[in-house]
């Protein structure tokens, strides 16, 4: 799955250095590239095309300068750092429309979030050409928080309060399909914090038969219907039910788990970055070994952790 950086005004960014052994960080001189006037929340490249979301209307130069108004998504070429016009408006006319993730899908682009689309029927996920922008179809989904590509298995999954999925190679651009399915809908029990929070899953990462969900949640319903207790990270199978036999306890050293934002694959296991509790952890694949390996406290949301040169690079509120 992609990997996307956050980046926001209130974002810091942090190291964790092995075996005592650091890497330069980069310069806090930023280069001479164009810019968006809004947060971004999501990067995918197709070719030398860089694909960027979130929640912004224009392309500056580095002096404020308009280069052009969008909506929410932008495209630029990554050889020449010259601005593409062929991203889609996303939410044209609303202050409040997101796109929160793009995925790749072959050559093309999923932008999964919160947008209207043409009519009633298409909205909140769409799919266009990842080098030209040409739309290839939408589809009328419920809001979501990330979305994942599984080319191999012909399909879009879409993480919001539930985990659905889209069949891409019956869509067509003008009938807006639904999901095939929607599973594992997520609940929180709001008693538990100080501040409401929106179930759902956040991030999507996919290891063969298991989709592994950053969660937030108190609850997911499993296959016989039922609320089964969950936190922060869940496993599910491609057929979008939860993996009752991998579930974190809901505390850990004595402290209620927060919500999971983000979740990276690396060396063979995951890490989890969280809000609420503010952490990052290190949990197995393994079965019944969810069980963090380690945790660290991070003071503050970890919104994204992604690695570079065999470090882990960590951003968020911290």
């Amino acid at each position: 799955m992609k990997r996307a950086i956050l980046l926001m005004a209130s974002m810091v960014v942090a190291m964790l250095f092995a075996g005592g052994i650091a890497l330069a960080l980069p310069s806090e001189t930023p280069d001479q590239t164009l810019m968006v006037n809004g947060p971004v929340r999501t990067i995918e490249q197709v070719g030398n095309n860089v694909w960027v979301g979130g929640n912004f209307t224009q392309v500056q130069q580095r002096d404020g300068t308009v280069v052009d108004n969008v909506k929410n998504v932008a495209v630029f070429d990554s050889a020449t750092g010259h601005y593409l016009d062929i991203a889609p408006m996303l939410g044209a006319g609303s202050t409040t429309t997101n796109v929160r993730d793009i995925d790749v899908y072959g050559d093309d682009v999923v932008i999964g979030g919160d947008f209207p689309g043409p009519t009633t029927a298409q909205r909140n996920l769409v799919v266009v050409d990842g080098t030209t922008g040409g739309l290839i179809s939408w589809y009328n989904s419920a809001k979501l928080q990330s979305v994942l590509a599984a080319p191999d298995l012909g399909r879009i999954y879409g993480g919001g309060q539930s985990l659905s999925t889209f069949d891409l190679d019956n869509a067509t651009s003008a009938n807006g399909p639904k999901p095939e399915w929607s599973r594992s809908k997520t609940s929180v029990d709001d008693t538990l914090r100080s501040h409401p929070l929106t179930a759902g899953y956040h991030d999507l990462e996919r290891d063969g038969t298991a989709i592994w969900a950053a969660c937030a949640c108190d609850w997911v319903v499993g296959r016989d219907g039922a609320p089964k207790a969950s936190k922060s990270l869940v496993k599910l199978g491609t057929d979008g039910y939860l993996d009752e036999g991998w579930a974190p306890p809901p505390k850990y050293q004595g402290q209620v788990q927060g919500f999971g934002i983000s979740v990276l694959q690396a060396d063979g296991a995951l890490f989890l970055g969280a809000g609420g509790s503010d952490f990052l952890a290190r949990f197995s694949k393994d079965p019944g070994a969810a069980i963090p390996d380690w945790v660290r406290d991070t003071s503050g949301q970890v919104q994204v952790v992604e690695t570079m040169d065999g470090q882990l690079l960590v951003g968020g509120h911290l």
